[in-house]
């Protein structure tokens, strides 16, 4: 994809982010889920992703059938050292927006029928049931175990 770029865009690619944290952030255009974008080709180019961009342009391309997974969880981040390969399933195991629990962890939900805590996690589209807990804090534990069992891409979260 570098040769689809300007000598210009290629100067000021890096510099078209700014640091938040540890984050190198897209301060261009963006898409509506938050993805940093440009135009690459010219006038009649195409575009791209700037992750995607930052990726290839750091590490190499993109094998076909991968994702570019940001390691951070932020979708504007170009910084090369939090972007990995990974397949739709991994990606997914990443993501932030799993469903609303009653506890507010994710995983964890309130059985007011058995008064207690419900830990699962669902892997290969099936929902693994990992126990019922008296206690918030040993049920969260539960499940950040097993997603770190299970997930290669969770980050333990």
């Amino acid at each position: 994809m570098r040769d689809l770029l300007s000598p210009a865009q290629l100067a000021g690619f890096w510099t078209s982010a700014t640091p938040e944290g540890d984050c190198l952030v897209w301060s261009k255009s963006k898409r509506s889920n938050g993805y940093g974008q440009l135009k690459v080709g010219g006038k009649n180019g195409r575009n791209v992703t700037a992750h995607r961009l930052a990726y290839e342009l750091s590490v190499g391309a993109v094998p076909e059938g991968m994702l570019i997974d940001h390691i951070c969880r932020n979708r504007a981040c170009i910084n090369p050292l939090h972007l990995r390969l990974a397949t739709q399933k991994q990606n997914a195991e990443n993501r932030d927006n799993h469903p609303p629990t009653t506890s507010g962890v994710r995983g964890v939900s309130w059985d007011s029928q058995r008064r207690r805590w419900t830990a699962a996690l669902t892997h290969n589209y099936r929902t693994i049931n990992l126990g019922r807990f008296t206690d918030l804090a040993e049920a969260e534990r539960v499940v950040v175990a097993a997603r770190a069992s299970y997930f290669t891409h969770s980050e333990g979260r």
